[in-house]
């Protein structure tokens, strides 16, 4: 256990610290040309669907922007530069961020092609109980009655590849299913509580050539999967 006057050169450190990265982040955003590497935090869905198959289109137009793409489910620290820009499918509250919404997901019910149960008699793929706080969890919990739940898994990605095997139907994400060529939608869910996507950067670096460049580019390639975009 620290003792006052350690925790008072712990505090000091740490606005040292805290000085440092600003400094560094104030730099990064220094210059006026569109050129430099930009480092994106991305859920590895998101990344693997909407982002990668049209990085060739950010190339073309930005031929000096070298990307960082990591594809990553935890938040990534910002005011550390861990990454300079970050999608995440909630809201985050950091009082240092610039957050805009970029839309909502679609979601739907699918399947192995030829999944021939009825509907009273499917099993499901669900999230684990690990990931309770995601809204899909609780309303599919709530509404598959005495169904039974063939898997729980903590990734989406596995989810669909899952349900592609036949064991069972996910309530995937529209990029997701629909872009998987083994699985089928059987109908819509018909009232689900919106998983939001946000985009997150810091206030240092905003303004930055090269960083509004590449977020204007992940609002037009991720735009094209929501069904309500902002």
């Amino acid at each position: 256990m620290l003792t006052v006057e350690g925790k008072q050169i712990a505090d000091q450190g740490q606005r040292a610290q805290n000085e440092m990265l600003s400094v560094e982040r104030l730099t990064a955003a220094m210059g006026d040309t569109v050129s430099g590497t930009v480092c994106i935090s991305v859920p590895p869905a998101i990344a693997n669907i909407m982002i990668a198959p049209h990085l060739g289109e950010l190339r073309q137009e930005h031929p000096g922007i070298e990307l960082v793409l990591l594809g990553e489910s935890s938040f990534s620290a910002l005011d550390k530069r861990q990454a300079d820009i970050a999608l995440r499918l909630s809201r985050p509250t950091h009082q240092d961020l610039i957050t805009r919404k970029i839309g909502n997901l679609s979601f739907g019910f699918y399947a192995a092609k030829g999944y021939s149960k009825p509907e009273n008699e499917w099993e499901f793929i669900n999230w684990d109980d690990a990931n309770s706080e995601i809204p899909q969890y609780a309303w599919l919990e709530k509404h598959m009655g005495q169904r039974s739940v063939s898997l729980r898994a903590n990734d989406i990605s596995i989810q669909a590849e899952a349900a592609a095997t036949g064991i069972g139907v996910a309530l995937l994400p529209c990029y997701v299913g629909d872009h998987h060529p083994m699985l089928s939608r059987l109908r819509e869910a018909e009232s689900f509580p919106p998983r939001e996507v946000w985009m997150l950067v810091h206030s240092d670096i905003r303004k930055a050539p090269r960083v509004r460049a590449v977020m204007n580019f992940l609002i037009s390639v991720v735009g094209r999967h929501l069904f309500d975009r902002e």
